[in-house]
């Protein structure tokens, strides 16, 4: 997705996609959200592709967050966690 000439890559494990999961304040809403991470199915090298080239990267699963700390976008540490569920952000400045 091109945003004001930003390159915004969104990956979510598919099986999460519809999905709404709280922790105290914290939501993530996946089916309010569907439009923003549902896609096109891709195999982990296209997502490595395209993680890579982005300016904003958000991911959300085990695998997408897997893949962005494979791609050494995004650090173990930094990881936050949604109801047992993994969210990454990543930025390119």
């Amino acid at each position: 997705m091109d945003v004001d000439g930003r390159n915004i890559v969104a990956v979510c494990d598919r099986e999460l996609l519809g999905q709404k999961v709280e922790e105290g304040e914290s939501i993530l809403d996946l089916e309010l959200n569907r439009h923003f991470y549902e896609g096109k199915v891709c195999r982990k090298d296209a997502v490595l592709s395209a993680i890579t080239m982005a300016d904003s990267v958000n991911l959300v699963g085990e695998r997408a967050v897997g893949a962005g700390i494979e791609a050494g976008l995004v650090s173990e540490g930094s990881v936050a966690k949604i109801g047992g569920i993994p969210h990454a952000q990543s930025y390119r400045l």
